[in-house]
């Protein structure tokens, strides 16, 4: 039987009631106090870094469940879709997450770091300076469906690993570690993702519009340490402003 799991570490949301499939078990690392059914409740501490917790727990999935998983973000109604597709991609694909539909490469992730005022331009430069080529790859994190084996082991310790380097958000860290990931998209899981605005993270306003008007050197940077043109893609902006 597959696990599929989420993780709730503050009380902003409720988990609800999934699409019920007894291919699946269902367990969720939260604190909330009734869960409907078939979820089973994993409590977990109370800590002042919400954040790097739900980290934890959606990226190493092996320290839990000795067995194939999916993992999926609090906020997303499980669907019978999402179980027949997660249930299918497991028979032959060993690690699988979403493919971004609005970036295209590491350097847009890491651009929308910056234009969040999540990291700085000596950051920028900095972690140019150590990844320095243009991986084209990015991806949307907020579900993933792993087979458990010694590949995914390794897989997880090294996101984990590179995620502490940052402690920031999760999908850049997995883009870093230039893994053959296998993807897919929204449409093949009927999911309707829309970018949150600035505001949803709580990022101060001020910052962000200064860090708009420093794009310049943001692509200045990237040119220098790269040695590639770079457009911020009209859909980034678009969707932070």
């Amino acid at each position: 039987m597959t696990v599929i799991y989420t993780c709730q570490t503050n009380n902003t949301s409720q988990i609800v009631t999934p699409y019920i499939d007894k291919r699946f078990t269902y367990y969720a690392f939260t604190n909330q106090k009734r869960l409907p059914r078939p979820w089973i409740k994993i409590p977990i501490k109370k800590t002042k870094d919400e954040k790097k917790q739900q980290r934890y727990y959606k990226i190493n999935s092996h320290l839990f469940f000795k067995k194939n998983s999916v993992y999926v973000d609090s906020h997303i109604k499980i669907h019978k879709h999402l179980l027949d597709f997660s249930h299918k991609m497991l028979q032959y694909k060993n690690y699988s997450t979403l493919v971004h539909p609005f970036r295209t490469c590491f350097i847009d992730e890491l651009y929308d770091w910056f234009i969040l005022g999540l990291i700085n331009l000596q950051q920028v430069d900095n972690i140019t300076k150590k990844f320095y080529k243009n991986i084209k790859k990015s991806y949307l994190c907020c579900v993933l469906i792993r087979k458990y084996s010694n590949e995914t082991v390794r897989t997880n310790s090294s996101w984990w690993k590179t995620f502490l380097k940052f402690n920031i958000r999760d999908q850049l860290p997995l883009i870093l570690l230039n893994k053959n990931i296998n993807t897919f998209t929204t449409q093949q899981i009927c999911l309707n993702h829309r970018e949150r605005s600035p505001s949803s993270y709580m990022i101060n306003k001020e910052l962000f519009l200064k860090n708009f008007n420093l794009n310049h050197f943001f692509t200045q940077t990237i040119e220098r340490k790269l040695k590639v043109k770079y457009t911020i893609p009209n859909d980034i902006i678009k969707n932070r402003l």
